[in-house]
């Protein structure tokens, strides 16, 4: 096996972090493998095609992918550019709308996921779809007034190529959504530093009486 691992199941995420410094790695509990870098590419990286998020079926597969994202952008300019959060606003193409109302208990977090994946259906960013809910949900009610007695809802917007999922929640006196440097291991979730690596576009609107945080995958 590569690197000298010698069997697929043997490869942790700590050893593909060793081999890859610029990558956290963790497994989802669907059984996906993931990888993100730790740092925001450059235009030039992404135009190149460079990728700042990865999954994979397993271990190797996953250890291939980031191996071939090393050697794609080996020779290119390291300079890193965050991305702004974006406005909300609407999209005319995205057509078919589902919402759903939870109420502001962790156990509902599932039933966020369960709902996004149903409302998505077989598009190649499901998965994606069903991690970022489940960090905008646990932000919620973390976060605002949803966690305290209050409630969150989940609307998902899905157009041919494009999906848009929205998370109303109660609101919050601390200010403006920021997403923070990522820790892919933190056991309070990875929460608005993954949307911004993984979602298309992402953004908010509102205020301590209700927020609306929203991202965008599209394939």
């Amino acid at each position: 096996m590569r690197n000298g691992c010698e069997t697929a199941g043997a490869i942790t995420p700590a050893d593909i972090e060793r081999l890859f410094p610029g990558w956290g790695v963790w497994v989802s509990d669907t059984g996906r493998w993931w990888a993100a870098r730790l740092v925001n590419l450059s235009a030039a990286e992404l135009r190149a095609g460079g990728r700042p998020f990865l999954r994979g079926l397993d271990s190797a597969d996953l250890m291939g992918s980031v191996e071939e994202q090393e050697r794609l952008l080996s020779s290119m300019d390291e300079e890193c550019r965050a991305r702004r959060a974006e406005p909300a606003r609407t999209d005319p193409g995205l057509a078919r709308k589902s919402a759903r109302v939870f109420g502001g208990r962790v156990d509902q977090v599932r039933e966020a996921r369960h709902f996004v994946g149903e409302a998505v259906g077989d598009v190649p960013v499901r998965d994606e779809a069903v991690l970022l809910v489940s960090e905008l949900s646990t932000n919620a009610l973390v976060h605002t007034a949803s966690g305290n007695g209050g409630k969150f809802e989940v609307t998902v917007c899905l157009g041919s190529r494009r999906v848009r999922v929205e998370v109303n929640d109660g609101g919050s006196a601390s200010g403006t959504p920021v997403a923070r440097p990522l820790d892919v291991l933190a056991g309070d979730g990875r929460g608005l530093g993954l949307v911004e690596l993984v979602a298309d576009r992402w953004g908010y609107e509102g205020d301590e009486n209700g927020r609306t945080v929203f991202f965008e995958l599209r394939w």
